[in-house]
């Protein structure tokens, strides 16, 4: 009997230990409030920048709609570019950086037809509209851009395209577009083969192909929805199309329905993504094998989350991690809305990280970013700031930081290149790197700054891990650099 006391303090202890590690693995942070004048409804995701800072864009603030804005890491953020409508209006989707350091990105609306633009954003506050949509060529282009291994920018529009399609202001097209603003479509969905992409971004696998989701048409035999219930389709770089996968093919949509986000590529091949609806009507979380075939992973219950709008983002970690819409425990007045931050292993394995209360935030759209110190970066449409012109709209949204405790690491501005060819590479406390490799091959290099480094790609080197050591510490990249043949350019 006297032991007991000794051991149940030891436990307690032990147990106090647990605790301790777990909370400081998992910390949640608000970091900025939208106010109106800096921005409104976050509707995309951040990306990390070259010189550090995060990018995005805001659907609503300036004088007709929209802005692009930039944050630090001391939760300042700075309106670089209000829309005026003439050069587009409503970007609802995230910026990509090229290697000259400029941005590129889309407007819903907006531009010389009033549906839609592409727009390259340089010096930090310049803007140029590349190319203004007639509905012809597309409409809406909601998704952001993806650069292709070719050197060219791919994306896609929600309406628009095929003048048979009466779908939803027709049902969308594929493009392919160069840095300088010439446009090819490549593909008109007709309903059949998909309908209305939509905030998705295109993402180039392994194979070399284009992948994305439709949030309508296909021929799910399960489908209520009256136009379709999405697809998941192929492009070639040759633009051949294929439609892999209609969704609600399962008895009573259990595969899920209308998926809104794009894919992720995750371990051996496979591809992830989230459905709006499915047979809980609350959404799932799927996995596609390389051969096409659809499993669901996870069925929101609704206190975990409802409608995940967003994509899933593969951490250096090895897990998955998104956000739900809607959903949660919390009831955000007046919203009944407030959302959900989630984690999923590659097998299904489904843990709730967040729930969000509309002070911190609610109604997340967009995918996380993952920046190079290991932590992780979302948005907010909504909550937030509840003063003034944001009390209108039950907050501007937010930015927030989630800390899992995973550690740094680097990512090359573009996992890909020829030998020879000059590679940026991002990543924190850079300054003192003394040496760079590709898969074991070491690569000339130059510091630019504690954020990039610029390297040139070695001979003799193939596909690979880029690793940059700074003192005793050696980060790894978070994808794997590919090698591209001079002749296949």
């Amino acid at each position: 009997m006297g032991k007991m006391p000794f051991r149940l303090c030891l436990l307690l202890f032990l147990i106090s230990l647990i605790l301790l590690k777990a909370s400081a693995a998992q910390i949640f942070t608000e970091d900025v409030q939208f106010n109106g004048s800096n921005g409104d409804y976050p509707y995309a995701g951040l990306i990390q920048g070259l010189d550090g800072n995060f990018y995005g864009t805001t659907e609503f603030g300036g004088k007709v709609g929209g802005k692009i804005i930039e944050a630090d890491a001391y939760s300042e953020v700075l309106s670089l570019y209000a829309f005026s409508g003439a050069d587009g209006q409503d970007p609802t989707s995230p910026l990509v950086q090229l290697p000259d350091g400029s941005f590129y990105g889309t407007t819903a609306y907006g531009g010389q037809y009033s549906w839609g633009t592409v727009f390259r954003s340089y010096e930090r506050t310049k803007l140029q509209v590349l190319h203004s949509f007639n509905f012809t060529d597309g409409g809406s282009p909601n998704s952001g851009l993806l650069l292709g291994r070719d050197g060219k920018l791919y994306g896609t529009t929600t309406s628009g395209g095929n003048p048979s399609c009466t779908m939803n202001s027709g049902c969308g097209t594929v493009f392919r577009m160069t840095t300088d603003g010439k446009l090819t479509t490549l593909h008109m969905f007709n309903g059949t083969d998909g309908a209305n992409p939509y905030l998705g971004s295109l993402i180039q696998a392994w194979d070399g192909n284009f992948y994305g989701t439709t949030i309508a048409g296909g021929t799910g035999p399960e489908c209520q929805v009256d136009g379709g219930c999405g697809t998941i389709f192929k492009l070639t770089p040759k633009g051949v199309f294929t439609t892999l996968y209609n969704f609600c093919s399962q008895p009573g949509c259990a595969d899920g329905s209308e998926p809104t986000a794009g894919l992720t590529l995750g371990p051996r091949g496979y591809f992830y993504g989230t459905t709006l609806l499915g047979a809980s009507g609350y959404g799932t979380i799927f996995r596609m094998s390389p051969d096409g075939e659809v499993q669901t992973m996870v069925t929101f219950d609704g206190f975990d989350g409802f409608q995940p709008t967003g994509g899933l983002t593969l951490a250096t970690d090895g897990k998955l991690y998104g956000t739900a819409y809607n959903g949660g425990t919390n009831n955000c007045y007046p919203l009944n809305v407030c959302g959900t931050v989630y984690q999923i292993t590659p097998n299904g394995g489904f843990k709730l990280l967040h729930e969000f209360d509309l002070s911190d935030g609610a109604a997340p759209v967009g995918n996380l970013l993952q920046a190079t110190t290991g932590v992780l970066y979302g948005t907010t449409a909504k909550g937030g700031w509840l003063r003034g012109q944001c009390s209108l709209r039950s907050g501007c949204g937010t930015i927030f930081a989630l800390d899992m405790g995973i550690g740094p690491f680097v990512r090359a501005l573009s996992n890909f290149g020829e030998v020879g060819s000059t590679v940026l590479i991002l990543g924190s406390s850079l300054s003192n790197a003394t040496a760079v490799s590709f898969n074991s091959v070491s690569a000339q290099f130059k510091v630019v700054s504690d954020t990039e480094i610029k390297c040139i790609v070695p001979r003799g080197v193939s596909n690979g891990v880029i690793s940059v050591t700074v003192g005793n510490q050696t980060l790894k990249s978070d994808l794997p650099f590919i090698v591209i043949p001079k002749s296949k350019k």
